[in-house]
């Protein structure tokens, strides 16, 4: 999947404090027009997108609640949750356009229901695996 999002060239801009904490971060730039990044440890993106850097907003996981209606008033029961996922096999790729001032984000969500079991299978096969 592939997001733009803002909060993205906040977090690019202060990615050389990143790369030297020890997270597995890499840089490329190309013809100049292109700065590529690539996260493939978790700690490494909790530090990218911490909630301490924007107000209180966390980007990495998001709890989901439907809204049923119960004897006259709307009730929010919890639905699952949604995750990044980032691993050495499913890396978060950020590509920076410096012309057009564009962040592109490429990023995996792993799904789960209300019991914490994974909907996408197929991606928590390959989680599993490492």
């Amino acid at each position: 999947m592939a997001y733009e999002s803002n909060c993205s060239f906040y977090a690019l801009s202060s990615i050389q404090t990143f790369v030297g904490l020890g997270s597995n971060t890499e840089i490329t730039k190309k013809n100049g027009e292109r700065i590529t990044l690539t996260l493939s440890k978790a700690e490494a993106a909790a530090q990218v997108w911490s909630p301490v850097r924007f107000p209180g907003e966390n980007f990495l996981t998001k709890r989901h609640f439907e809204r049923v209606p119960e004897h006259g008033r709307v009730i929010h029961h919890y639905n699952g949750k949604s995750s990044v996922v980032v691993t050495e096999a499913t890396l978060v790729q950020m590509d920076f356009f410096l012309k057009q001032q564009r962040i592109t984000t490429t990023l995996y969500v792993q799904r789960y229901d209300q019991n914490g079991f994974a909907k996408d299978s197929s991606l928590q096969k390959l989680m599993n695996q490492l």
